[in-house]
């Protein structure tokens, strides 16, 4: 009987060690998402080449927040793939309010799952071979839950089917999508929506369309739900400025979960801006006091408070900043 062969020997394969694959790839980049808060939370803003899902109830800001991602992605000289299936906006207003550059946004409204796969895809190859241009590029698709594989458009208003939406996503992540978005470094963004549990609970729960294979397969989950409304009162009558969008961790496999932020969403103008989603989340946090108008806190070095109006923001933004723990840690060292 001969002697066991080494492994070197058996399989007739090379074997590269992490610290080969580290020197090769480099360490993971990130992008901010132009939001202070939002960046403490996930661990330092977008991760290139993973996949993140933004998931919630009815307006709640999600196709928002998702454009205001690309929106980063386009001032960083990229562009990005926006996949419609629930055709529920105004692209004019959507350009006008989030500020999107038209002709470096790739626009398609599609309802079947395979087509969206192959799009996907296809952008990711794309991508991958334009990838030494140093160009960030980006994906959103809008959503999930709004998009059917063929074999649910195919059938029967009656007819009974198992998971069908489940089935083809589970099998097109595993097999392309999540290896393509990886290999092209691309910043791929999934919205999906919410519903209700009709399992019996005593508490209120909600399930996500689409089965479990995203849940697994992303690597940062934003819960967004209201909290609140931002208003003036013109002539005493109350009108309301924007939405407050709470935003919470449900996980990250990449940083520490640092639980939720707030971000509110103007109605009109320039819809999410840094100052505001600044300023009311560490107010929320009573960090900050506020009173007719103005913000305060205590100088550490002095003692003393300091006012300051929301105009003011950008000649506080340090101090502020530091109020968020570990807001400037760096996670790639």
């Amino acid at each position: 009987m001969s002697k066991k062969k080494k492994s070197e020997d058996v399989f007739d394969v090379s074997f590269s060690t992490l610290a080969d694959y580290i020197k090769e790839e480099g360490k993971l980049q990130w992008l901010s998402t132009g939001l202070a808060n939002v960046d403490n939370i996930m661990g330092g803003g977008m991760p290139m080449g993973r996949m993140i899902e933004i998931f919630g109830a009815e307006s709640s800001g999600k196709t928002t927040f998702a454009l205001h991602l690309m929106k980063k992605i386009q001032d960083a000289g990229g562009n990005f793939l926006y996949i419609d299936s629930e055709r529920a906006i105004s692209m004019d207003r959507v350009v006008n309010g989030v500020g999107i550059d038209p002709d470096r946004c790739y626009y398609h409204e599609v309802n079947k799952m395979e087509d969206i796969f192959d799009l996907i895809v296809n952008f990711c190859e794309s991508a991958a071979t334009l990838g030494s241009d140093g160009v960030p590029r980006g994906i959103i698709w809008d959503s999930v839950a709004a998009s059917s594989p063929l074999e649910e458009l195919e059938s029967d208003w009656g007819d009974k089917q198992y998971a069908p939406q489940a089935r083809l996503l589970s099998k097109a992540l595993r097999t392309r999508v999540i290896s393509a978005i990886s290999q092209a470094k691309v910043f791929a963004i999934f919205v999906n929506q919410v519903r209700d549990d009709i399992s019996p609970s005593f508490f209120k729960t909600y399930v996500v369309p689409g089965g479990r294979a995203i849940k697994f397969y992303a690597s940062i989950r934003i819960l967004m739900s209201r909290g609140g409304f931002v208003g003036k009162t013109v002539k005493k009558v109350p009108r309301n400025l924007a939405i407050v969008s709470k935003m919470s961790i449900i996980k990250n496999k990449l940083a520490p979960e640092k639980g939720m932020t707030y971000v509110p969403i103007y109605f009109g103008g320039t819809c999410i801006r840094e100052a505001e989603s600044v300023l009311y989340s560490l107010h929320k946090e009573k960090k900050l006091d506020k009173a007719n108008g103005k913000y305060s806190y205590t100088d550490s070095s002095t003692g003393k408070v300091v006012k300051f109006g929301k105009k003011d923001f950008p000649e506080h933004r340090d101090v502020l900043l530091a109020m968020f723990p570990n807001l400037l840690e760096d996670f790639d060292e």
